[in-house]
């Protein structure tokens, strides 16, 4: 029995009625008698586990076949709609991969305290795997990474993977997700494969082996990353592992290619497609850019796309398009496309990207009939050699820039097309995503794909660059290596039996495998240094009358950073404004390197701050601070409603008139209170106060 992905057969249920169910028998009798039987199996389970009563008068079903085995979608609801509709994947063999509880009515979710804790959650949690599915509760590990919680999360998810030996082994998990208010089950999904091989942990090379073949066979590189958040493309220099993930085989000492299924290993997301449109130009603004007098008509482009690839009268032209080239602001591309024939064994076409101001071949893709059951022609080496020689022919100015490296899954030998990736080389230093991409069809040698992408703009200097062995140091010492189960594929076997389970040294995930090549310092894939998201812990807060406060506004990633909040110290605009931006967005990031510009402009964008109330460093008072968490409530428009709020404090005339209306909807709202029946509005806020004000302002509202 072979893999199962619940979430995936999930979809494939929905659109899905019925499939052959073969491995039943011949009989159709046979096949019909054995359906039925576990379809009763299923259900009678299914409401026995999850205590479905005859309240539910509503129930549908799809059913599925994968892999030699059946999978029943089960649906239960109640016609009246007053309780919650649940929904069941379950196996033939009794394993239940999904179950989903489903609230039939809609409310608006807003923050409050939650009445159960995150601990009892997770027993809940627990006991629900025991019930579901006691076979593995003895075979998982809670991937508890600290993080904050989300305050507009109505349930706590917990994550969950599957230990072999005391091994992790990432590909199965299951998460189980749980009512904050209620403390039920909502939510269970099991990712989970049966009958799998897990090699023996004895007899591996230490740690300290791995770490000596990770050098020598895998290898930090020196490489340009190009951070894409802004309209300007931005290079730093970066010590990375290039062609994705890689491990050390911890009984072999061979290195492994693997996909890292469980958190941001290779935190490297880049935008994709070197050939797509940033946006289309209509016929007019295509007109505008010719007259320019930079950009090749039409007409010239398609006759430069014929020259490069020889394309006869024989293809007609069927479309054209003019757009802007992503990676060098200014650059146009001209896209392209020809055809002949109709039908499968007769048609060709070709897609073609033509540099706009150079008319250079920048990309193409060929289609045409081919009979794949001859089997390759050519192996890796062979297509590889095809790929340099076009290369050079192609584009010989840049063929001594470029430098041939192994991508990841692309080193089968059987293939019947093999993809090649030349990437550019800079003084010593790769430029990622830049390069030449070339696939060989193995079946005739002939190249179907080409192409180019090169950043025209200057690279970053290299002026202090960290050694190599700096790099490894922070490498090892700040992300750190792991003995964990890895999958891997051979797909020139038939899919049941071309994936093997390897026991390999691999890098921890959650933080980023990019190391600033200046400073040192992690860095997330826009070049920003890496901030690890837990929940603060304050080694300075237990006298504080607000304690209590202070630690789960923490725990939900609202917190000042530091390991000392400093409770009785007055608190300034900035950072009182800092804690309603991450009460407002929990996931909010702070540029470090332009802290009060990320800050203002995001609040100025949500408008929490007017043009012209920038004061990082000045003391909050009650009114001013309360003026803030009003807007974020959004009811400013009603504050500012004049002669309708009435004096509730003996010190009312001591608030700015301006600020009445928002000092009684906190009031209201019991945000802010008064001490003896006066609320002191000039009173400067200490940490500890902002962080009650702030508390009040997520649960009380």
């Amino acid at each position: 029995m072979k893999r199962y992905i619940s979430l995936v057969l999930v979809f494939a249920l929905a659109i899905s009625l019925f499939s052959p169910i073969k491995a039943l028998g011949d009989d159709a009798s046979n096949v019909e008698t054995q359906y039925n039987k576990k379809m009763e199996e299923a259900i009678v389970k299914c409401k026995k586990l999850f205590g479905i009563t005859d309240a539910y008068d509503k129930f549908d079903y799809n059913i599925n076949s994968y892999d030699g085995m059946m999978f029943f979608n089960l649906n239960w609801a109640d016609s009246k709609e007053k309780l919650d509709s649940i929904n069941v994947n379950i196996s033939s063999d009794g394993t239940i991969f999904n179950y989903y509880k489903h609230k039939t009515s809609y409310e608006e979710y807003k923050p409050k305290l939650p009445k159960v804790t995150k601990e009892e959650g997770l027993k809940n949690a627990l006991e629900f795997i025991k019930k579901v599915n006691p076979s593995i509760i003895n075979n998982i590990e809670l991937k508890d990474n600290n993080e904050p919680l989300n305050p507009n999360a109505q349930e706590y998810v917990y994550g969950f993977v599957r230990k072999e030996n005391g091994i992790p082994y990432y590909d199965n998990n299951l998460s189980v997700s749980v009512d904050k208010t209620t403390g039920e089950v909502r939510n269970f999904n099991l990712n989970w494969d049966k009958d799998l091989k897990f090699p023996d942990v004895k007899g591996i090379i230490s740690k300290d082996k791995a770490i000596e073949l990770y050098k020598e066979k895998i290898g930090l590189q020196l490489v340009y990353r190009t951070d894409y958040e802004k309209d300007e493309p931005n290079t730093y220099l970066a010590y990375t592992v290039l062609s994705g993930p890689k491990s050390i085989d911890a009984i072999s000492g061979e290195a492994v290619s693997y996909y890292d299924h469980y958190g941001p290993y290779y935190d490297g997301t880049v935008k994709e497609g070197a050939n797509e449109a940033d946006a289309g130009l209509s016929p007019d603004e295509t007109k505008a850019v010719e007259n320019i007098g930079k950009i090749i008509s039409e007409n010239d482009a398609e006759k430069k796309a014929r020259e490069h690839l020889n394309i006869d009268d024989s293809f007609k032209l069927d479309s054209i398009n003019l757009y802007q080239y992503w990676k060098n602001k200014g650059d146009y591309i001209w896209g392209l496309n020809f055809s002949k024939g109709e039908g499968e064994k007769e048609y060709y076409s070709y897609n073609v990207q033509i540099d706009g101001k150079t008319g250079e071949l920048t990309g193409f893709h060929y289609s045409y009939p081919v009979d794949w059951s001859k089997g390759p022609a050519y192996d890796r080496e062979q297509s590889l050699k095809l790929a340099k020689e076009y290369v050079k022919k192609i584009n010989p100015s840049k063929f001594n820039e470029v430098e041939y490296i192994e991508m990841q899954g692309t080193t089968g030998n059987k293939e019947n097309s093999y993809y090649f990736h030349f990437i550019r080389k800079s003084d010593n230093a790769y430029v990622e995503n830049d390069g030449i991409d070339v696939s060989i069809n193995a079946i005739d040698g002939t190249v179907i794909s080409y192409n180019y992408n090169w950043y025209r703009g200057d690279l970053a200097p290299q002026d202090e660059v960290i050694s190599l062995e700096k790099a490894y140091d922070i490498l090892f010492n700040s992300i750190g290596m792991e003995l964990r189960y890895i999958a891997t594929y051979d797909y020139s076997k038939p899919s049941e039996s071309n994936r093997d389970i390897k026991l390999c040294y691999c890098m921890k995930s959650g933080k980023p495998l990019n190391i600033d090549a200046g400073s040192g310092k992690l860095l997330n894939a826009n070049g920003k240094p890496f901030v690890e998201k837990v929940a603060s812990q304050y080694k300075d807060i237990d006298k504080s009358y607000a304690r209590d406060k202070i630690k789960m506004l923490a725990e939900y990633g609202i917190y000042l950073p530091g390991d000392e909040f400093k409770p009785k110290d007055k608190i300034n605009q900035r950072d009182f404004l800092y804690l309603i931006l991450k009460a407002k967005s929990p996931y909010f990031e702070v540029d470090e390197n332009n802290k009060d510009e990320s800050i203002y402009s995001y609040l100025i964008n949500l408008g929490i701050v007017k043009d012209g109330e920038e004061a990082p460093e000045k003391l909050m008072t009650k009114e001013q601070a309360t003026k803030f968490v009003v807007r974020a409530l959004g009811y400013e428009k009603i504050a500012q409603i004049e002669d309708i709020y009435k004096d509730v404090f003996k010190d009312s005339k001591d608030i700015d008139k301006s600020l009445k209306g928002y000092i009684s909807i906190a009031y209201g709202l019991k945000i802010v209170q008064g001490s003896n029946g006066y609320l002191k509005p000039k009173y400067e806020l200490s940490r500890e106060d902002a962080a009650v004000m702030i508390f009040n302002y997520l649960f009380n509202n």
